[in-house]
């Protein structure tokens, strides 16, 4: 799927001599590193040790594109990134007693 953000990271390697932000780990690297942007930001929390300069509007005006996805992609990677975590929580993460009490 030719996504928005695809396109970018396309438009960001043409200046290169061998791709880079269009290479699979980088997406999912630079997706996932705003996902944990947004998910603290959306408690409250900010972390320049974890993440920074992911914003969607930082690369606004960039004249390559945005190396970060954006509105629809961003709420894409939001969705599976929360899927894939709540799936880890449920198959790998046994209950926990808690004061005696079960889960």
């Amino acid at each position: 799927m030719d996504t928005l953000y695809l396109q970018h990271a396309k438009a960001l390697d043409r200046e290169r001599s061998e791709p880079y932000w269009s290479t699979p780990y980088e997406l999912f690297a630079r997706a996932a590193e705003q996902f944990v942007y947004y998910a603290l930001a959306n408690k409250g929390v900010r972390s320049d040790y974890l993440v920074q300069g992911v914003e969607e509007d930082r690369y606004a005006n960039h004249p390559l594109g945005n190396p970060y996805p954006q509105a629809a992609d961003r709420e894409r990677f939001r969705a599976a990134f929360t899927a894939l975590i709540d799936d880890c929580r449920t198959r790998l993460m046994p209950p926990v007693e808690v004061c005696g009490m079960e889960p």
